[in-house]
This record gives structure tokens, sequence and C-alpha cells, in this order.
């Protein structure tokens, strides 16, 4: 309507003082691995600072414990994780024979529904979390008290286990969260699938989110640069032909797209 001259360019604040937007701390594997032995010491009982521990104790620091490993095997966002009700969540098996979660994402989350599919031993948690919980009909909430009620989040219980294990803060002294699952989620499959185009896709879409926010906001910079395979030749060419075979399934998928859309013109 030309009411005004030009339309402004609205900047990252952050960007304009020349300081990069920051990432929220992640986890390494062993530092997963230490929370994985400490949490289990913990929920049981012997915890650094324990000295009476009740039984409803033991019952939050379960939940605690599967939902913190929910995060790390779905890269789900908290807010999602804690709307999930036992009819969004179905027991698939693989074509190699293995079972994993296939999680539909309530619609009034921050990006909307999307289905979501686990790592394969996620299986064996959500099973026990059913036992401990004892609220498995298709509208009872996954993650609950005793009562049914559904659980909002670990915000103090959380900071606490955490500072005890030693890991509350990373190697910089940022302050993890449970959100912080969600980075090393990204990361692992990363280590586990490769650093391609075709690996890219595969997040995003699970995660609920886009390429270009898994490179500037969940994945490490460093983590993507494997010094090994950038000084050698022979590691060049795997890289060269990791990239490609991303390239190429990329291709396909809008390739095929393209057809569909022609093939609808053509009805019209």
């Amino acid at each position: 309507m030309k009411l005004i001259a030009h339309m402004p360019i609205i900047e990252n604040t952050f960007a304009r003082q020349g300081i990069a937007a920051k990432r929220r701390p992640s986890f390494s594997h062993a530092e997963y691995m230490r929370l994985q032995d400490y949490m289990q010491r913990w929920v049981d009982g012997w915890g650094v600072n324990d000295e009476r521990v009740n039984s409803a104790h033991k019952y939050n620091r379960q939940l605690l414990k599967f939902y913190l490993t929910w995060l790390a095997e779905t890269g789900m966002r908290t807010g999602e994780v804690l709307q999930l009700k036992h009819r969004d969540i179905a027991v698939k098996t693989s074509d190699k024979g293995q079972q994993y979660l296939e999680i539909i994402v309530p619609k009034n989350t921050k990006t909307g529904t999307r289905i979501v599919r686990s790592h394969y031993f996620l299986n064996v948690h959500y099973q026990q979390l059913c036992k401990l919980t004892g609220h498995t009909e298709a509208g009872d909430w996954v993650f609950c008290d005793r009562n049914g009620k559904r659980n909002n989040g670990f915000y103090k219980t959380l900071p606490k286990m955490l500072e005890e294990a030693g890991l509350l803060y990373d190697e910089n002294g940022d302050r993890r969260t449970a959100y912080s699952l969600r980075h090393y989620y990204a990361e692992e499959r990363f280590r586990d699938m490769g650093y391609n185009l075709a690996t890219y896709d595969m997040l995003a879409e699970n995660m609920g989110t886009s390429r270009k926010q898994i490179d500037d906001h969940y994945v490490r910079k460093g983590m993507l640069m494997d010094v090994d395979v950038l000084l050698s030749t022979e590691g060049r060419a795997v890289q060269r032909g990791a990239a490609a075979t991303g390239a190429t399934e990329a291709d396909r998928a809008r390739r095929k797209l393209d057809a569909m859309q022609a093939a609808a013109k053509r009805r019209r």
C-alpha cells in the first residue's frame, strides 16, 4: 500500500554487537553415560546428598530418568513430551525386526503435529514407564504422578540432580537444562549417520525444525569437523561420497515432488 518507504531490516540484536547467537549447551557421549550412571544410583536412593529417600521420592526420580531418556532418544521438545498421552504412541517394527516407537506429537505444540520415530530401545523404557505409573489407558498422560495428574516439568529436581552429578554446567560455564538432551540427540544422530544432506533432512523432519536451525542452533561448531578425514586423501573421497549420496537422495525426492505436481496440473 506504499504506506512506508521501505521494509526495515530486522537483525539479531547479538549480531549488531558482533556476538553470535547463543546455542544451548549439550552433552558429550561420555557425559551422557556419566549422567545415566549417576541417575541409576540416584533413583535407588544413593545420591551424593541422600539421607532419607521415601517411595514418593523414588517414584519422582524414576519418572525424571525416563523423561530425560525419552528426550535423548527422540529429540522431542520438552513441552511436546509432557503433553503426550498413550493414544499418541504406537509400537512399530522396522524392516530389520527391531521395535521402535512411532509418536504423534499433539497439534497444540510449538510447530504443530508431526510423527516422531524413536531410537530402537526406547520401547523397553516405555514399557517400564507404563509399569511405573500404572496409568496406561488411551487418554492417560504418559508422564504423570501416582494419581494420573500430568507432570509439568522437573524444574527444581533436575538442576539439583545435575549439580550432584557434576553436569549442571558445561566446559564453558553454560547451564544445562532438559532441552540440552534435544541437542545431544541431534549430535549423536550425526555421529551415527554421517554428516550429509540426507541426515539433515531426516533429522529436520523428525525434530520438527529446519536444516538451517539444526546447523545454527542444535549442533555445536566443530562437531561437523572430522580432522582425520580432513587431512587424508582417502578421507576426502569418503566425505565427497557421503555428500554425493545425500545430494542424490535429496534430488530424487525433489524430482518425485515435481512429477507429482506436474501430474496434478495435467489432471486439472
